[in-house]
C-alpha cells in the first residue's frame, strides 16, 4: 500500500459562501473547510486548513464546507496522513491509489487499520466520523461490487482493532458515509475525539452492520449518527432506505422526503433532538438532470444546501444528505 500525498493546492483568494458546521455550542475556531471540485487535495495551515474532495459542485453560490471547533489547531503530516488537531479532536486523512479485487480490499483494511491506531495512540479513542470516498463505488471488480469489496475490508479492520484493544466495546462503529467518485483514488478522513461519545440507531432502520447478506458477504460498519458529549450530533450519510429496503426507486422527490423522515427520527432518539432544526446539509446527487428538481425541493426543506455530484452506495439511489448540529 503507498500512500498518496494529495496535491497541495491554495485557494482561490474570492470570498467563499460556506455552510458551517460547529464542533460545539462556542465552536468559533476554523477547524477545517472543505472544498469541493474534481480531485483531492489540501493547504494545511493552523488558521484555516483547507481539503479538497472530488464531487464537483452543482450549486456554485455555495461552495465551501466549514467546521468550527472550540480551540485553533495544529496541521501537519505524518506517514502519508495529513494531521489536524486541538485538545478536543483530531481529523486524519489518507488516500491511495484504488487497485482492484482482493488488491483493492488489502489496502482498504490496512489503512483503516493504521488510521485506527493513530488516533487510539494519540489518545483520541472516540469515533466520532468516517468519510470514505470510493472511486466508481458500484463497479463490478472481479465478480463483486466494489462498495460490498470496501465494506469487507472495513468489517476485517474493524475485526482486527476491537480484537487488539480490548477496552473499545465490541461493535462501536462511528457515523459514516460511503460515496462514490469518478477519480482513480481511494480517500479516507476520519474524525475522531476525546469526548464520550454515543452511537445512535434510527427505530426506521435496520442497523447497518446487522443488514441480511443479499447486500454483501459482510454488512457496512457504521452507526446512523454519532452523538458526541450529549452536544454535537453528526449524521451519517442518509438514504431513502426504510428497515433495509430502498424506497422510491426513481423518484428523487420521495426519496428526499424520506430522507427528511430518517434524519428527523434519528433526531427524536436524542434527548432535545426532537426540537431542533437542520441549519443546512451537504447533498450527494447521482444524475445532474435531477439538479433543479432536488434544489427546488431541499429549499422547501433547509435554510442552507451544498450539492454535489456524488455515486451513492446502492445503485438505484439517487440522493443522499449528511449534516451536523448541536442540540
Amino acid at each position: 500500500m503507498q500512500l498518496l500525498s494529495g496535491l497541495v493546492e491554495k485557494m482561490d483568494k474570492r470570498k467563499l459562501l460556506c455552510i458551517e458546521f460547529h464542533l460545539g455550542q462556542r465552536a468559533r475556531y476554523d477547524f477545517v473547510s472543505f472544498l469541493f471540485g474534481d480531485k483531492f487535495f489540501y493547504n494545511l495551515n493552523d488558521q484555516s486548513p483547507e481539503i479538497g474532495l472530488p464531487f464537483p459542485l452543482l450549486k456554485d453560490d455555495l461552495c465551501c464546507e466549514k467546521w468550527l471547533g472550540l480551540e485553533p489547531v495544529k496541521t501537519y503530516t505524518q506517514n502519508g496522513f495529513l494531521v489536524i488537531k486541538n485538545s478536543d479532536y483530531l481529523l486524519l486523512g489518507a488516500a491511495v491509489s484504488a487497485k482492484s479485487g482482493e488488491d483493492f480490499e488489502e489496502d482498504v483494511k490496512d489503512l483503516y487499520i493504521e488510521l485506527l491506531n493513530f488516533v487510539s495512540n494519540e489518545g483520541f479513542v472516540n469515533l466520532v466520523r468516517f468519510w470514505n470516498i470510493i472511486p466508481n463505488i458500484n463497479y463490478i471488480d472481479n465478480g463483486l461490487e466494489r462498495y460490498k469489496r470496501f465494506c469487507r475490508a472495513r468489517n476485517r479492520a474493524f475485526v482486527y482493532f476491537f480484537s487488539t484493544h480490548k477496552e473499545l466495546i465490541r461493535n462501536s462503529f462511528p457515523a459514516a458515509s460511503g460515496v462514490g467518485s469518478k477519480g482513480e483514488e481511494f480517500i479516507v478522513l476520519l474524525l475522531a475525539t476525546k469526548f464520550p461519545c454515543k452511537y445512535i440507531e434510527n427505530p426506521r432502520q435496520v442497523s447497518a452492520y446487522n443488514y441480511p447478506p443479499i447486500y454483501g458477504p459482510k454488512p457496512p460498519s457504521f452507526a446512523r449518527a454519532t452523538l458526541v458529549k450529549d452536544e454535537v450530533f453528526v449524521v451519517s450519510g442518509t438514504a431513502s432506505i426504510v428497515g433495509h429496503r430502498s424506497l422510491h426507486l426513481g423518484d428523487p422527490r420521495r426519496q428526499l422526503y424520506e430522507i427528511e423522515k430518517n434524519i428527523k427520527s434519528l433526531l427524536s432518539c436524542v434527548k432535545n433532538g426532537s426540537n431542533k432544526d437542520v441549519k443546512a446539509v451537504r447533498v450527494y446527487i447521482r444524475n445532474r438532470n435531477y439538479y433543479s428538481l432536488i434544489l427546488e425541493e431541499i429549499n422547501k426543506l433547509y435554510p442552507a444546501a451544498l450539492i454535489v455530484m456524488g455515486d451513492i452506495c446502492r445503485k438505484e439511489l439517487i440522493l443522499e444528505i449528511e449534516t451536523s448540529l448541536c442540540l
